[in-house]
């Protein structure tokens, strides 16, 4: 086979490649019930998505009900990612379904918050009876923002009974990967070179 040969099949290599290798990334999809945010997919924490459901309960009940707490969070920095990410990607004003739901500027609209303030808290450890947590705290408070904090709740604290708080659930998202418009640019630029160079092999024998 000829250098130029050659040459030709290790770039249509290189753009099959580039093509598999290139995805998109999944949109956030905001889940809503009776008007309120109850959770979300695909939302993108140090690149790797995951699915949150808002849960209103006792830490305690975390045993029996068919919620658990990740296990993978065991430190506080990989707790704020995730409080962190819900500010960014989750409490936003959006608009679903044509609906228009603001998220950001009125955190009673998300499930067990009620109020202008709505602390969504993440379990990182627990040491004896007390989970300690993580919150991202989402307020429309005049001269105050959104920010992330830190704090720690007895097993008994029923956050049912907190009008201002939920536990934020996190379960890793299994999303199939695809293409963008690029890749699929690509991919036909990729088979062209291929046809290009068939036809030129078969003109030469």
């Amino acid at each position: 086979m000829r250098f130029k040969d050659v040459l030709l099949s290790s770039v249509v290599a290189v753009l099959l490649t580039v093509v598999c290798a290139t995805t998109a990334q999944a949109a956030v999809t905001h889940i809503i019930s009776g008007g309120k945010l109850t959770g979300a997919t695909d939302i993108d924490v140090s690149g790797t998505l995951y699915n949150v459901t808002f849960v209103d309960d006792a830490y305690i009940n975390f045993n029996t009900k068919p919620y658990t707490f990740p296990t993978w969070l065991n430190e506080q920095s990989e707790a704020e990612a995730f409080a962190n990410a819900l500010l960014d990607q989750v409490f936003l004003d959006v608009k679903v379904n044509g609906d228009n739901y603001a998220f950001d500027n009125n955190p009673a609209l998300t499930f067990g918050c009620d109020v202008s303030v709505c602390e969504s808290h993440i379990a990182y450890q627990v040491f004896g009876e007390v989970p300690f947590t993580v919150y991202a705290e989402n307020t429309d408070f005049f001269g105050s923002g959104d920010g992330v904090s830190t704090s720690s709740w007895h097993e008994q604290e029923n956050l049912a009974n907190e009008s201002t708080a939920n536990w934020a659930v996190f379960s890793q998202a299994s999303v199939a990967a695809v293409p963008e418009p690029s890749s699929y640019a690509m991919l036909l630029a990729g088979l062209g070179l291929l046809g290009f160079a068939k036809r030129r092999q078969q003109s030469n024998h």
